[in-house]
């Protein structure tokens, strides 16, 4: 009698935690991610994940795959309580950062996490473009609807726009702090649906050699072609391959959301400014003295204003014709 209610009360556990992991109903609110490569070939990628929770709670941990074994998180945090997140890193397959939330995510409530990582072995030589190096970069996918995705790749200092190949289309390209920065965005993203990315650009603009892109003897290379066809064929490849949360559905309270990403990308027909405050207001400790600095340059490119001191800083204000935009104007 006593080992049936044992196993009874067992049975009933199982299935409150079941019945709690079928309830959760969360949504991507927005997932921007921003892939800085490094001239020594390693990346800085951050994570802006905002998850918002519809029906259920999120009260453990929330999991963000990671491309291969190669990385090491530098910082994570939530923007809305602005503590530090306990994380733990699996170097063992499948990779991933778990993170554990400051408290519960509760029906109605959102909550948006910031993770930095450093990442190795992404960037490789591109073989079929000889001279060139690139990579491929999907962004996490989940199984619940992403309403807003946005992804900008910054590309080494030097690389020139007419110098990049890419694959698919890019929505916008600009710079930032003198770096060619490419841009894609998507909206409404069904479920499990990914962007895949690839990039190439001459290797002289990295300090070191990259490596040949490994050969696993698993197709890696004619996957490659599918997806870049004919126009850039990075042979890199350190893809993001995140691991579905759904597999995970019968065995947590919760479908953990994947990740992270910081800043970006600015629309199409942003100028620097506006492009640099975008990203600049994304950031822990925004520094907005580099964005005064542009718009000071643009105004005296235009002439609408005259240098006459440097220690400390001096301006004359010129009257002039030209429009001028309505930051500068409010600059003046």
């Amino acid at each position: 009698m006593k080992k049936f209610a044992i196993l009874l009360i067992l049975t009933f556990t199982i299935l409150a935690f079941t019945v709690q992991a079928q309830d959760l109903v969360y949504i991507i609110e927005k997932e921007y991610v921003t892939l800085t490569v490094n001239q020594d070939t390693t990346c800085t990628l951050v994570y802006n994940l905002t998850v918002r929770v519809e029906q259920g709670a999120i009260r453990r941990f929330v999991d963000i795959g990671m491309p291969n074994p190669a990385f090491q998180v530098k910082e994570a945090y939530e923007v809305e309580t602005g503590a530090s997140v306990a994380w733990e890193e699996y170097h063992d397959y499948p990779y991933k950062v778990r993170l554990k939330p400051s408290q519960p995510i509760n029906a109605g409530e959102k909550r948006t996490f910031i993770l930095i990582v450093e990442l190795t072995e992404i960037v490789y030589k591109d073989e079929t473009n000889p001279g060139n190096a690139g990579l491929m970069f999907t962004p996490s996918w989940f199984p619940v609807t992403v309403e807003d995705l946005r992804l900008t790749v910054v590309l080494p200092p030097g690389v020139k726009p007419e110098q990049v190949k890419n694959q698919p289309d890019y929505q916008n390209i600009f710079t930032i702090e003198d770096r060619t920065a490419l841009y894609w965005e998507r909206k409404n993203l069904a479920s499990n649906a990914k962007l895949e990315v690839g990039v190439s650009f001459p290797q002289q603009y990295l300090t070191v050699e990259p490596p040949s892109p490994p050969t696993n003897g698993g197709g890696g290379g004619d996957w490659l072609d599918t997806i870049i066809g004919g126009g850039i064929c990075c042979t890199v490849l350190a893809i993001f391959i995140l691991v579905p949360l759904s597999m995970f559905i019968s065995k947590k309270p919760y479908k953990d959301p994947l990740i992270m990403i910081e800043a970006l990308g600015p629309r199409k027909g942003l100028t620097a400014p506006e492009a640099a405050l975008l990203i600049e207001e994304e950031k822990k400790q925004p520094d907005y003295s580099k964005i005064l600095t542009m718009i000071l340059y643009s105004l005296a490119r235009k002439g609408a204003i005259k240098i006459t001191s440097i220690e400390p800083l001096k301006i004359e204000k010129i009257p002039i014709q030209k429009r001028l935009r309505y930051y500068e104007r409010r600059f003046l």
